[in-house]
């Protein structure tokens, strides 16, 4: 015989002051009044009911870990799926949170939910849904869309992370989240949920080698969002921010770049890479996207980050040590190479490189990437024979110094240019 509503919401207050005490096994116990429920085979008699419980059990297993391989002995898991899949994003969004929670400390068979229960194609069902829902401007009427929306790329992304050999299945919801990321309004702060993890999805799932066919204006306007998301947020968010929130971006945009055909590969170089108008002055310290991304490269206190950025720069420039060192100049390019061990032509460092413009040929410094002709003279004050004598004792010393800490075998240049016979002291009865 059916519970009513009203009995089946006092067995929920009972359940959550049960839930609340610090008895493991009456934890269980509720646990499992909870589940039947939530997902028992009468769930659909009493629908509040059962999204309230099933509200619970999110609750339960994100506040107390431990209950989330209780949760799986009890054998609802398939239930959870079948849950998950209906329509309505409350059903959504509770039910990818109990699966997302599930990934961590719990030992459910999720391969089996995959193969057997279709798990993954019911995320990509609800991101088809949202794709829709975005495209027809009914998304943004209700915040539980995005809540939703969030959950289900959570649950991707460890599913992705996690269980590689599903790949196959994965692979299969790019082309939903490419349609999501290219149109949704974003949040004030442009990498704030939902954005975050639908990036983090693009970063980790394989792309298909067919995702260009017959989607050249997708790839392109991908391509178009992917830049306004690394404009607004290197102009709004700090360095430290950046270190972590900007590193799924720039991986999904690598991405991009490798699959994309040629006019997005163009739009993108001529976008991430500085131009000629910025020669000007070192590479840098224009206010452009590119010279930001300069910046981040070497920014002190970042660790991750500027990895990231050389290897999107490294990418844009066809993998050639020669072009990337033209294209932001060797003071950017040599940490990356050197790093990766890639060789670098030693004329680079010193042999000025030339570019064209529309204003014809001109040379550029291979350290800093500025045209030469815009380089401002050095002017340095006439030294005394004092200040010089006093500036050698201090080289002197320091060469000294290096030599004996063993970090460096280095000889004074003075030394080796009197034992080389160059010059000679000369006595202090002697002219100048």
């Amino acid at each position: 015989m059916a519970r009513s509503s009203d009995r089946a919401e006092e067995d929920l207050q009972a359940v959550r002051a049960e839930l609340q005490t610090d008895n493991f096994d009456d934890g269980r116990i509720g646990l499992n009044v909870l589940a039947e429920v939530a997902f028992g085979s009468k769930n659909d008699q009493r629908p509040l009911a059962s999204l309230e419980a099933a509200r619970i059990i999110a609750n339960a297993l994100l506040l107390r870990d431990q209950m989330q391989q209780v949760f799986a002995e009890l054998n609802y898991t398939d239930r959870v799926v079948d849950f998950y899949s209906q329509g309505s994003v409350d059903h959504e969004f509770v039910g990818g949170r109990i699966l997302f929670l599930l990934t961590y400390r719990s030992k459910v068979d999720f391969v089996a939910l995959i193969e057997s229960h279709q798990l993954l194609d019911h995320v990509r069902t609800h991101l088809n849904k949202h794709a829709s829902s975005i495209s027809s401007n009914l998304f943004k009427s209700s915040q539980m869309n995005a809540m939703a929306l969030t959950e289900t790329t959570k649950l991707l992304y460890n599913l992705t992370s996690k269980y590689p050999g599903q790949m196959h299945f994965l692979s299969k919801t790019v082309d939903s989240l490419i349609d999501i990321v290219s149109t949704i309004t974003l949040p004030s702060s442009p990498l704030d949920p939902p954005v975050a993890q639908l990036l983090n999805d693009l970063a980790i799932v394989e792309w298909p080698t067919s995702l260009n066919e017959g989607r050249e204006n997708v790839m392109l306007g991908l391509a178009r969002r992917f830049l306004e998301l690394l404009d607004r947020s290197t102009s709004s968010l700090r360095p430290a921010q950046l270190e972590t929130m900007l590193i799924a971006l720039i991986t999904a945009t690598r991405k991009l770049d490798e699959l994309a055909y040629v006019e997005v590969k163009q739009l993108l170089r001529l976008s991430l890479l500085p131009q000629d108008e910025e020669r000007d002055k070192p590479l840098g310290h224009s206010q452009s996207l590119a010279s930001r991304l300069l910046r981040l490269q070497t920014s002190g206190g970042l660790t991750i980050l500027p990895e990231a950025i050389s290897g999107l720069l490294f990418d844009l420039s066809e993998r050639d040590a020669r072009v990337f060192v033209h294209n932001i100049g060797y003071g950017h390019a040599a940490g990356y190479l050197m790093t990766h061990k890639i060789p670098i032509p030693q004329d680079l460092k010193t042999t000025a490189n030339r570019s064209n413009s529309r204003n014809g040929e001109f040379e550029i410094n291979p350290v800093t990437g500025q045209r030469l002709d815009a380089e401002t003279p050095v002017v340095m004050p006439e030294m005394t024979d004092a200040e010089k004598e006093r500036e050698a004792e201090r080289l002197f010393v320091l060469f000294e110094r290096l030599k004996a800490t063993g970090v460096m075998d280095v000889e004074h240049p003075l030394r080796v240019a009197q034992q080389s016979g160059r010059f000679e002291e000369l006595s202090d009865s002697e002219p100048d």
